[in-house]
C-alpha cells in the first residue's frame, strides 16, 4: 500500500536509511523530480528539483495495518504521514 509523507528539508534516500535502521523493513520511495537546464556563459547546468517540495510516496505491502505505520511516526526526517491514503490509492497509483 502506498503512503504520502512530507519530510523534513531531507531527501527520501535519508528518510529511507532511517527506516531501514531502526526497523529493518526495506521500504521503496518514490520521489518525482524535474529536471532544469539553465544557461551561464554558453554552458548549460543542469539541476534536478523535487516536483513535490517534501513529499514523497512510501510502497510496503504492512502499510495495509495503521499499527504498522504509527510505528513509524518519529522516525527522523518525517514530519507527518498524510490522511486518506487508504481510499485513494487509486489516484496514487495513477499519479506515479
Amino acid at each position: 500500500m502506498w503512503i504520502v509523507a512530507k519530510l523534513n528539508n531531507a531527501s527520501g534516500k535519508f528518510f529511507q536509511s532511517e527506516i531501514e535502521k531502526k526497523f529493518n523493513i526495506k521500504i521503496n520511495i518514490y520521489e518525482p523530480k524535474v529536471e532544469i537546464s539553465t544557461y551561464k556563459n554558453n554552458k548549460i547546468f543542469k539541476r534536478q528539483k523535487p516536483l513535490l517540495e517534501n513529499y514523497v510516496f512510501c510502497y510496503h505491502q504492512d502499510f495495509k495495518d495503521m499499527q504498522n505505520i504509527n510505528k513509524l511516526k518519529f522516525v527522523k526526517g518525517l514530519k507527518c504521514f498524510l490522511n486518506g491514503h487508504q481510499s485513494n490509492q487509486k489516484q496514487i497509483v495513477n499519479f506515479i
